[in-house]
């Protein structure tokens, strides 16, 4: 197999990666493949296909971390998720540890009940977001505006 093919191929397999995690430093371990395959293309040694590789991917990292700043650690699909604080969902059943799946914008979503909550069935309002989790109260903020969510 050329050599140009295992650097194309990590860079698409580092390209999946960046899909599935939303992580945007798989994009530029990407990046610093398809370098390392370019200079492979072009007839470069092992040495200065991993100096290419490891220069561009660097480079990349460091222009995503300093120059569009911390926000892309987390490339949240939702940055408007603010709007959907006090949004009501229903929950059938709780797990013993206060923690449930609930249907959110059209996917399972984790939820854990917030510390004042009671978790038992019924109606609760999203008082926030941990990574990846909801927190569930069983009354809404003041002020927030309630609105139902259609599954």
């Amino acid at each position: 197999m050329q050599a140009y093919y295992v650097w194309f191929l990590l860079a698409a397999m580092a390209l999946v990666m960046e899909a599935l995690s939303r992580r945007a430093y798989f994009l530029a371990a990407s990046i610093g493949f398809l370098s390392g395959g370019l200079i492979a293309v072009v007839g470069g040694t092992v040495g200065l296909q991993l100096l290419a590789a490891l220069i561009a991917a660097a480079a990349d990292a460091y222009y995503l971390r300093h120059r569009l700043g911390r926000a892309i650690h987390d490339l949240s699909p939702r940055e408007d998720f603010e709007e959907d604080e006090a949004l009501t969902l229903f929950v059938d059943e709780w797990n013993d540890d206060a923690t449930t799946t609930v249907q959110y914008h059209g996917a399972a979503w984790k939820a854990t009940a917030a510390a004042d909550a009671r978790p038992r069935a019924g109606h609760f309002f999203i008082k926030g977001r941990a990574r990846d989790q909801l927190i569930l109260a069983n009354e809404r903020r003041r002020g927030a505006r309630v609105k139902l969510h259609q599954g």
